[in-house]
C-alpha cells in the first residue's frame, strides 16, 4: 500500500510502510510523526499506525490536508490571543493625559514606567497583547516628558523676566 509522511510541514511519498519503519528507525521519524496511508481520511501518528499497517485499506480516496498545527514544531504555534495587557492600556491613558497636561511630570513619567512594564509583561506572555498600545504610550509619555519641561523652563524664565522689569506704578 501506499504510505505518505510529513516532513517539514510537506507531504512526502508514496513510500512502502518499510520505508517509513527505516527512516523510524535511523531517527528521521519518531513516535509523533505524522503518516498517512492511501485510502484512509485522516493523518495519524506513526505509533498509532504502526500496529495498524497490516490492515486492508479501502479504494483509493484523495490525501487529506496534512495539519498544520500537529506537524509544526511546538514553539513555532503561535498562542492564541485575546486579552490586552494592562500595563499596556495604563500607559497609553497615562501617555494621553500626560500630553495634554504636559507640566504633569508624574503622569508622563508614569506612562514611560508603565509603557516599559508592559513590553517586560509582553516579552514574557506571548498570549498577550497591546504591543502597539504600550508603544504609543512610551512615545506620548516621552513627548510629554520633554514637553513639560520645556513649559517648566519657558514659565521660569518668564516670571524672572517679568519680575526683573520695572514696573509702572498705578494709582
Amino acid at each position: 500500500m501506499n504510505w505518505f509522511y510529513s516532513k517539514d510541514g510537506q507531504q512526502v511519498g508514496p513510500v512502502a510502510f518499510t520505508e517509513i519503519e527505516r527512516l523510524y528507525s535511523e531517527g528521521q521519524l519518531n513516535d509523533d510523526s505524522l503518516i498517512w496511508q492511501q485510502g484512509t481520511t485522516n493523518w495519524v501518528k506513526l505509533s498509532a499506525a504502526r500496529a495498524a499497517a497490516s490492515e486492508p485499506v479501502p479504494a483509493a480516496v484523495p490525501a487529506p490536508a496534512i495539519p498544520v498545527a500537529e506537524s509544526a514544531p511546538a514553539a513555532a504555534i503561535p498562542a492564541a490571543k485575546g486579552k490586552t495587557s494592562g500595563f499596556a492600556i495604563t500607559s497609553l491613558v497615562l501617555g494621553i493625559l500626560g500630553l495634554i497636561c504636559c507640566s504633569m511630570f508624574l503622569v508622563n513619567i508614569g506612562a514611560i514606567v508603565f509603557g516599559h512594564l508592559a513590553f517586560n509583561q509582553l516579552a514574557k506572555d506571548p498570549s498577550l497583547e497591546g504591543q502597539k498600545l504600550a508603544k504609543v504610550g512610551l512615545i506620548l509619555g516621552y513627548v510629554g516628558l520633554v514637553l513639560g519641561v520645556v513649559v517648566w523652563i519657558l514659565q521660569i524664565a518668564f516670571g524672572v523676566l517679568n519680575y526683573a522689569a520695572p514696573q509702572s506704578p498705578t494709582y
